[in-house]
């Protein structure tokens, strides 16, 4: 804003806001304090009360507001040009009066969203702080994505729509970057849409005049230009800040403009851009820890990122041990395993300090500012651990944003130990619903990046939190700067190809059309993320490397706050792809985006199995919102009836339960709790006070601290942080089992936890490897859930093979293999070929990589080194394997199982064809004798369907003298319609089907009607026909005859000739 204009705002104030306080307060560099500024009816005191100054201090009032989220707060390019300027000075006490008199300063309501700057006399060192009313504000924005891009913020307290409303203005051009140059645009507030503007926001019908920035009063709400003067925009980012007082522009109320659109227009007419103008609500997150006897969160509020956040810190079980405790930058990944750890460096990383503090000359603990220490340091801020046995206190944070790039959403908390060593850690969670979104890398990059946004605020508030883990699947070392980006469309047939590889997912997202010649390399930076591409993430946030220093998954996080998972422009349903080391252009690794919902799993109502007279009935549900790769917390709800004062303790178990079993909660049907770290059972107190790692994972009712005795219903919520449903140690696929309280606590009733697939939206698909010959028998039972955009979910796997001699055999690998059995199962099974393993994943080099922390760096068919070996005798056992799929381009569906010798040997000695479970009633095919290969024929038939080999399997063929027989299954997601076209191709006789199609004597072999044949001689106008009704067709010397009367009644049964695998009766 010019000087002229300055002048003639202050006009316009001469008559508002008298008998106003407004305040600045000050907590930067060391200075903390505050600033009044009290008018009544004339000039202006200036009250200072600030400590912490080391010298003499002059000050002025700037144009622009502080900011506290960024590195440089109080520079001259970012609280713009003087607005008021005075000659007065604060003596290194801090507390003096000064007088701004009524000429220099008309109205204090002219100050609203400005900075106070005081400038140290004799360093130089600057504080400053922003100047409004000390009392709750609404903030609203609207952010600028087109041919003009930025954000333009307004903010005005909650108590009075009447008062005065600050506008904080940050525009800049995105596109035409080498032609356009700073500018000024019309801009205004519309009552319409942005596909129809309508006209400006006039709810109070204002038309008196004049209209101008001393009159504001008598505009429309909506007309910004003539209230504020026309809007700057620069060539780039920050170019131009630029801030106005508008005393007509409500923010709460029936005359709000929240909610309505903001246009920006050329001096032509031509709309630039247009945004709705959105409110910020308070955001919340919360660390839930329970681990290793601490107990407690500790909980972050904020109600917009002009706002301070406040930190409650609520934790128990310290013992004395604990020392710091600090934001790190990473969230704490899911536990997989007894030995796993999760707080370490290459786990969450280190603190969180995005401005890169020098802590070798931060001020002792809570001597300084928040600014002077990391913004993750936590016990520098507020106070370290150390001595405490609990704590409980709320803290005023000024540098602990909970909006923007810098969040520390999804980011971690770790506690450490007096010594420094870290000690307990969690994962800062977001309060509310969200969306996920799952990135699966598998050649040559393994590994994932999942993207979260909330979806309880609106989208153009909600940002994204892009959690990084990728390594390789085969022996690379360590690679660095790799650019990354979301792209356009989906991935094709290319993912695996050495050239051209990626090629069919086009280029990067690019929505707005973010001009990319001129500017763009500098200008699209971290700092400026809407110069860039919505789907260029690595000039957003910066390159990634694949795989860690220690040769291990390499993690990064990042917050992008616009990356939106729903709406039009959602990145759901495109790819994202990792571009070669060292800033290459090449294509390294590409995969497709998709939903990941929020998983509930529940055990339903009326599906509960007992093992003696019980009418116990309700639920369990359990919900999470993690995609199973990052520590959070599961909340649970427990509602139970028909208890009869009868039921004790109520557990995870270990295994389903069986269909149709006498006792179906027996330890050979469920098994015991689920206890996958080895837990002591009574280790936890009894009344669940402990925390959650001090139990069994499966043992609810002790970490509860509420067993059933005496009860006859039962409600409870619970949220816990030691109950997955999904991943390695999901309980989805598992049981629930009540005891009763009666001596020896008999189990009672039980019941599976399964997907609520009500709420998933999730369609579950089986398959099934029966072993019924040689020396093993029994069946490996397999489930997973296809999501309506193709994502997978993880796979339960149920295993329960015997030795038919009654021996018991350990440690057996177990593997799918690439092909069906072709009738080798009882001798060495060499049909099925080698491991199944799509993904080339390096078995020669490195492979002891491959385990269940790194199950991508496995063959997909390795069972054996992602879940363990099995013991045959042993009896049921049940996996969960995060990537097996049973649909899809690499399903396992016609492909087998094969288990080798005990003791982790070699040899095969059983196998078994994956066969899917009858989703969709399998079709009979017969046809002429051969030398069948189940491998051949499925590939056959699916390039007939046109359809992927994987959404087929055969049976055994068996013969009948001249004939053969196999039953075709079918699956994946479009299974019906695959089977109806089959059905229809058989029907008809379709050449297509070739060797495999029906013939007239086997379909008489089998005692079956002869589909092709019905539907061929039926009566048509163009056909003769006997009396009898037999219908001939002449084919040189062969007549052919479907009247099976005339067949039955004869005395000789005709003889039949090969022509084309058709059969003909001889005339």
């Amino acid at each position: 804003m010019d000087l002229i204009s300055v002048l003639l705002c202050f006009v316009y104030f001469v008559t508002e806001g008298y008998g106003l306080t407004l305040i600045a307060k000050v907590a930067l560099n060391g200075v903390t304090g505050t600033v009044t500024f009290t008018q009544n009816g004339g000039d202006t005191t200036v009250n200072f009360n600030v400590a912490g100054l080391a010298n003499t201090n002059t000050w002025n009032i700037r144009s622009n507001r502080m900011v506290y989220d960024r590195q440089v707060r109080c520079s001259d390019a970012v609280l713009g040009m003087n607005y008021i300027e005075s000659t007065g000075t604060v003596s290194s006490s801090g507390t003096t009066t000064e007088t701004i008199t009524s000429a220099v300063l008309p109205n204090l309501n002219s100050l609203t969203g400005r900075a106070l700057l005081m400038n140290d006399t004799t360093t130089g060192d600057r504080v400053c702080g922003t100047i409004e009313a000390d009392e709750d504000h609404i903030t609203g924005v609207a952010k600028l994505k087109s041919v003009v891009g930025g954000t333009i913020y307004f903010r005005q307290v909650s108590s009075s729509s009447s008062s005065a409303t600050s506008i904080y203005a940050n525009a800049f051009h995105l596109q035409n970057t080498a032609t356009n140059s700073n500018e000024t645009v019309a801009w205004g507030i519309y009552s319409g849409t942005c596909s129809s503007n309508g006209a400006l926001y006039n709810p109070t019908s204002s038309s008196s005049s004049p209209c101008d920035q001393n009159n504001q009063g008598n505009c429309p709400i909506g007309d910004l230009s003539s209230k504020n003067s026309y809007l700057p925009v620069g060539e780039n980012s920050e170019e131009i800040l630029t801030s106005f007082v508008d005393i007509n522009l409500p923010l709460s109320g029936s005359n709000s403009v929240i909610g309505k659109i903001l246009v920006l227009k050329s001096k032509s007419g031509d709309v630039l851009v247009c945004s709705r103008i959105v409110q910020y609500t308070t955001r919340n997150a919360v660390a839930t820890i329970s681990r290793d006897g601490v107990v407690g969160m500790i909980s972050f509020k904020q109600r917009s990122p002009f706002d301070t956040t406040t930190t409650f810190v609520d934790l128990s079980g310290l013992s004395n041990n604990a020392g710091g405790y600090h934001v790190h930058k990473w969230p704490v990944p899911e536990k997989w395993a007894t030995n796993q750890k999760v707080c370490d460096a290459d786990s969450v990383s280190g603190h969180f300090n995005p401005f890169g503090i020098d802590t070798s000359s931060d001020p002792a603990a809570t001597v300084g500012t928040d600014d002077q220490y990391e913004v993750g340091d936590l016990s520098s801020k507020y106070g370290l651990l150390s001595g405490l046995t609990d704590k409980m206190e709320n803290y005023t944070d000024h540098n602990l944003p909970l909006f923007g790039t810098n969040s520390v959403i999804g980011r971690s908390i770790v506690v450490h130990y007096g010594n420094g060593d870290r000690w307990v850690c969690a994962t800062i969670e977001y309060v509310g619903t969200t969306v996920t979104g799952l990135t699966t890398f598998t050649y040559p990059v393994i590994g994932y990046i999942s993207f979260k946004q909330p979806t309880d605020i609106d989208i153009e508030l909600a940002d994204t939190m892009i959690y990084v883990c990728v390594d390789y699947g085969n022996n690379s070392s360590r690679s660095i700067d790799h650019k990354w980006h979301v792209h356009v469309g989906k991935v094709g047939t290319d993912a695996l190809i050495s050239s051209g590889r990626c090629s069919s997912v086009q280029g990067h997202y690019n929505p707005y059309s973010v001009d990319l010649a001129g500017n763009y390399n500098p200008e699209c930076n971290p700092n400026n993320p809407l110069r860039c591409e919505v789907g260029d993430m690595s000039g957003k946030h910066g390159k990634i490397s694949v795989r860690s220093t220690s040769g291990s998954i390499q993690r990064h996080f990042f917050t992008d706050f616009d990356l939106p998972l729903t709406g039009d422009l959602k990145i759901l349903g495109r790819s994202v792809v990792i571009h070669a080391a060292d800033s290459g252009g090449g294509r390294l690794s590409c995969a497709d985006i998709h939903t990941i919902p929020n998983r509930k799993v529940i055990v339903k109502t009326g599906t509960w199995a007992s093992e003696s007279y019980g009418s116990v009935d309700g639920s369990f549900m359990m919900t999470r919102g993690t995609e199973g790769l990052i520590d959070g917390t599961t909340n649970v709800n427990i509602q139970l009836t028909g208890l009869d004062s009868m039921a004790g303790g109520y557990h995870v178990h270990v295994n389903p339960v069986p269909k149709e079993n006498s006792n179906p909660c027996s330890a050979a049907s469920v098994g015991g709790h689920f206890n996958p770290f080895g837990v002591n059972a009574t280790a936890g107190a009894i009344d669940g006070s402990g925390s959650d790692d001090e139990y069994e994972i499966g043992d609810l009712s002790r970490k509860y601290g509420t067993f059933l005795n005496n009860k006859l219903t039962y409600l409870r919520k619970e949220t816990e942080t030691m109950l997955p449903i999904r991943g390695p140690l999901s309980i989805t696929g598992r049981s629930i089992v009540i005891h009763k309280s009666s001596a020896g606590a008999p189990r009672w009733v039980c019941g599976n936890i399964t997907e609520d697939t009500a709420s998933t939206g999730g369609e579950m698909f089986e398959a099934k490897a029966t072993f019924s010959t040689g020396s093993i028998t029994g069946y490996i039972y397999m489930t997973q859930y296809r999501y309506s955009d193709g994502g997978l979910s993880d796979t339960g796997v149920l295993v329960d093979l015997i030795n038919t001699d009654g021996s018991k055999t350990n440690g057996h690998k177990w593997h799918v293999h690439q092909k069906p059995v072709k009738n080798d199962a009882t001798s060495g099974c060499s049909s099925p070929g080698g491991h199944y393993n799509p993904f080339m994943v390096d078995v020669n080099n490195g492979y002891d990589e491959c385990s269940p922390l790194n199950h991508l760096r496995c063959e997909l068919g390795d069972q054996s080194s992602k879940l363990g070996r099995y013991d045959i005798g042993s009896g049921r056992k049940f996996y969960t394997d995060m990537y097996l799929p049973l649909v899809g381009t690499y399903g396992v569906a016609g492909k087998s199982f094969v288990i080798h010798a005990a003791n982790g040997g070699g040899p095969r000695v059983a196998c078994a064809d994956i066969i899917p479970v009858n989703k969709v009633t399998p079709l009979k095919m017969t046809f002429g004798d051969m030398n069948f290969d189940k491998s051949e024929m499925v590939t056959h038939l699916a390039s007939a369907l046109h359809t992927s080999p994987t959404n087929l399997a055969v049976s055994d063929a068996t013969t009948n003298t001249d004939c053969m027989a196999v039953t075709v299954y079918f699956t994946g997601s479009n299974a019906s319609s695959i089977r109806g076209e089959l059905n229809n191709m058989m029907k008809k006789g379709d050449q297509k089907l070739g060797a495999y199609r029906e013939s007239v004597i086997c379909c008489s072999s089998y005692r079956k009607k002869c589909m092709h044949y019905k539907r061929k001689h039926r009566y048509h106008k163009t056909r003769r026909y006997h009396k009898t009704g037999r219908y001939q067709a002449k084919f040189g010397s062969y007549r052919l005859s479907n009247n099976r009367r005339h067949h039955r009644n004869r005395k000789f049964r005709p003889r039949y000739h090969s022509m084309n695998n058709h059969y003909y009766r001889h005339s």
